[in-house]
């Protein structure tokens, strides 16, 4: 049931190009993915720790890919568009846009931890250890970066106006609503698909 939607997530990662970084986000996940097949192959025996194994890949390369191939920006005016409320577009918009500094203050705190002698090290154990050890510095300085913008958000009295204007419109073109049909249709058959096994 999951290979339409392997197929559909391959295609659109090869066709935008990002194969190359959806890949090293899969290799980067391959801690998570020994810790889901572990779980679930003591419950649901191999095949299914691999198909939740699977599922997590698939789930992880459809995130990414959408957010890689779409601005934040662009994101928020088409939800604005859709009539969602501004404020979660907003919100939407602004962590989409923190993601890359959070991943480069990470990598950062990885090499701070390497120069003073820490390593992943050879095993799964390791690895863990070690990514548990940066998660308490990185978590730290998200907080303190989410404090900064809610201050400077107060400080521009932010939601005082209900009507807001934008700089540019976003307009559907012919491909956007082609893609459109295509995907609900891809979601008719799989739902089809699933139902009819």
């Amino acid at each position: 049931m999951l290979l339409p939607c392997a197929l559909a997530e391959v295609t659109f990662v090869v066709a935008g190009q990002l194969t190359s970084q959806v890949g090293r986000l899969l290799r980067s996940l391959w801690l998570i993915g020994v810790i889901v097949f572990g779980v679930n192959l003591a419950s649901y025996g191999t095949a299914g720790a691999a198909l939740a194994t699977v599922r997590l890949a698939l789930l992880v390369t459809a995130f990414s890919s959408f957010f890689l191939s779409t601005d934040p920006d662009d994101l928020a005016l088409a939800l604005v568009r859709l009539h969602a409320p501004f404020t979660f577009a907003f919100v939407l918009a602004a962590s989409s846009n923190y993601v890359p500094v959070v991943m480069h203050e990470a990598q950062e705190i990885m090499a701070a931890f390497e120069a003073r002698g820490l390593d992943r090290g050879r095993t799964p154990a390791d690895a863990f250890r070690f990514y548990a050890a940066i998660l308490m510095p990185l978590t730290v300085g998200v907080v303190r970066r989410s404090l900064r913008l809610g201050e400077a958000l107060e400080a521009r009295a932010f939601g005082v106006s209900r009507k807001r204007t934008t700089l540019r419109q976003l307009r559907p073109g012919l491909s956007d609503w082609l893609l459109g049909v295509g995907t609900i249709a891809g979601i008719w058959a799989i739902v089809g698909l699933h139902a009819r096994f």
